[in-house]
């Protein structure tokens, strides 16, 4: 037995927990495979595996539910992806949503990169009169890359669609990134805890009048926030305010 092999399992799962970090979410399935010492470690650690991310047109299906099993009842991080959807929609979002939404309450972070804006709202749709106390961080990152092709084939689950509804279950979201070009920053609800809050080019597209209205209505209902960013578009530096500093 090697010297590392007689480390209590508390300091098994910080070495872990750290190497996990650096090297990203495929360290578990390599440490599962070195020996049974470690492999019996790596199954008892929820934290290991509870990173789901959908981001190739031919997802390992098998793979994902088997993390999924493996979390336990971890909180969840979801990573959802345009590329998921190029080949086969609605497919693979049926069988996306089969998967995670039976575990909402265990949801922490939901990020959607270019995802088309039909399965976009969708997927937040599924926030709608639930509660999800865990949910912490929202990115809905949408830049100029946008296919309106593959949003006209799936059928929006709400003819007027507003976003302040599906925030209403989420009383502890701490970070926001909404930085889809078709935002309508009127919309968002007020948010009492949120500590950052990240808006997209689309905010600088108007007027100078309603901005400063837009940024006091921010300000007022959100009085826990650090951090406001205006995202000048992909590829370039964003305009960051601190609360304190306005």
């Amino acid at each position: 037995m090697s010297s590392i092999d007689i480390l209590p399992f508390d300091a098994f799962q910080i070495i872990f927990t750290s190497c996990r970090e650096e090297k990203g979410e495929s360290f578990a399935l390599a440490a599962s495979h070195v020996c049974r010492l470690w492999r019996r470690h790596v199954l008892d650690m929820p934290l290991l595996w509870n990173h789901l991310e959908f981001a190739t047109n031919a997802p390992r299906w098998d793979m994902l539910e088997v993390k999924l099993e493996r979390s336990g009842q971890a909180p969840l991080d979801i990573v959802v992806k345009e590329e998921v959807f190029l080949k086969s929609g609605m497919p693979h979002l049926r069988r996306i949503m089969r998967m995670i939404v039976p575990h909402i309450e265990r949801w922490r972070s939901l990020r959607m990169v270019e995802v088309p804006h039909k399965i976009r709202r969708v997927l937040l749709d599924q926030l709608r009169g639930r509660s999800v106390p865990r949910l912490q961080q929202i990115e809905v990152v949408q830049g100029t890359k946008y296919s309106r092709e593959w949003g006209r084939r799936i059928k929006s689950t709400c003819r007027h669609w507003d976003p302040r509804k599906i925030f209403d279950g989420v009383p502890n979201l701490r970070h926001l990134e909404w930085t889809n070009l078709e935002a309508e920053y009127r919309l968002l609800p007020p948010f009492r805890n949120l500590l950052t809050l990240k808006l997209g080019p689309s905010t600088l597209d108007i007027e100078a009048k309603q901005l400063v209205q837009l940024v006091f209505r921010i300000l007022s209902a959100s009085p826990t926030l650090q951090v406001l960013t205006f995202s000048h578009g992909s590829g370039s530096d964003p305009t960051t305010k601190s609360k304190a500093g306005i």
